[in-house]
């Protein structure tokens, strides 16, 4: 975060997308070969999550995800518009207390969506 804010300012970046590890569980054996059993990627504790692949604890994110925001809003005149990358939604409301859609600055990132399936959300809830 330091090395990004040194060469940019918030203006010059549209958007900072962050994220956390997250892997197929069977490129663990890969990644074991490539990087030994010493690397901390392959030694990490990984869990499957709803859509089959590893990664960290929800808990360890968190922490991850608060510390790189809080490090962006340090000495920032301006916010920077970060965006979480392949994450849930409980993820987004702990970091953000609120989801993608509902952040003003990133709603211009996402296509609104088709009728159909728009009505068909409503209609489950």
């Amino acid at each position: 975060v330091k090395r990004i804010k040194s060469y940019f300012t918030a203006d010059e970046l549209n958007v900072i997308s962050i994220g956390t590890l997250r892997f197929q569980p069977e490129q663990r054996h890969m990644m074991r070969e490539r990087f030994s059993m010493k690397s901390h990627v392959t030694s990490a504790e990984m869990f499957p999550s709803s859509g089959g692949k590893m990664r960290y604890d929800y808990k360890l994110r968190q922490e991850m995800y608060d510390f790189v925001l809080n490090e962006f809003k340090k000495d920032s005149e301006k916010p920077w518009r970060t965006f979480m990358c392949m994450e849930t939604p409980e993820s987004w409301i702990g970091a953000y207390n609120q989801t993608p859609l509902q952040k003003p600055e990133l709603k211009e990132l996402f296509r609104p969506l088709p009728k159909l399936i728009s009505e068909n959300l409503k209609s489950e809830q």
